[in-house]
């Protein structure tokens, strides 16, 4: 199943299957094609059992499946430029799984007005906090093919004396609130020439590319 996940799941067809590949190695730290990859008709996604890593851990939800690829906002996939910036950044520190907005059946993905305005109430575990190990601060990238790189600072701890991380729904408003940016502040045209504005877009998630970097995953309004 691992063949599969690395063609329809959504980071691949967002990056492609060789990035995929290489964010999968980044993120379990060993091959993917190497592990036993499972998949979940019911909840549409792929999987690896609980303790399938030689470790204690629970069952990794790794992806979805892409039910409209056609739909796919392709990316170039961030990744540091120096291999010290790399092993320090990437391969060192325990990289977070990918984060979806939505649920097969209910429609996946938040509108860029949703996700920016925090209206998020459907997605599960949105009170709870982003990251119990979350640094003071994270970059938001959109990497849009054939426009300039946006990334934006968010910070993911809390103005209370005791500096709690945020919570989930205030990072999906980060989130938001980037991919608005950017689709504001750059004239990005589809095929038949007519610029792609907030209106056109859904959120569908967040993938973590480095211990510092987060890019959104996105996808064309049916």
């Amino acid at each position: 199943m691992a063949a599969a996940l690395l063609t329809d799941g959504y980071v691949a067809r967002t990056f492609g299957t060789n990035t995929a590949r290489q964010h999968f190695r980044d993120y379990l730290k060993r091959d993917i094609e190497s592990l036993d990859v499972y998949y979940d008709g019911q909840g549409r996604c792929y999987f690896l059992k609980a303790n399938s890593l030689g470790y204690p851990h629970p069952t990794i939800r790794l992806d979805h499946y892409a039910e409209a690829p056609h739909l796919i906002v392709t990316q170039f996939y961030w990744l540091p430029r120096t291999t010290t910036d790399f092993d320090r950044y990437v391969w060192a520190p325990q990289l977070g799984n990918t984060i979806f907005f939505g649920l097969p059946g209910k429609g996946r993905g938040l509108s860029v007005t949703d996700a920016a305005a925090g209206n998020c109430l459907d997605i599960p575990g949105r009170e709870a906090y982003f990251s119990p190990v979350a640094k003071a601060s994270t970059q938001i990238r959109v990497l849009w093919p054939g426009y300039p790189e946006l990334q934006r600072q968010v910070q993911t701890r809390d103005e209370t004396p005791a500096k709690n991380p945020i919570r989930l729904e205030k990072f999906i408003q980060h989130i938001g609130r980037t991919v608005d940016s950017f689709l504001a502040h750059t004239v990005v045209l589809n095929g038949r020439g007519y610029r792609i504005t907030k209106n056109d877009i859904l959120i569908l998630g967040a993938v973590q590319v480095s211990s510092g970097s987060w890019q959104a995953l996105l996808q064309y309004k049916p």
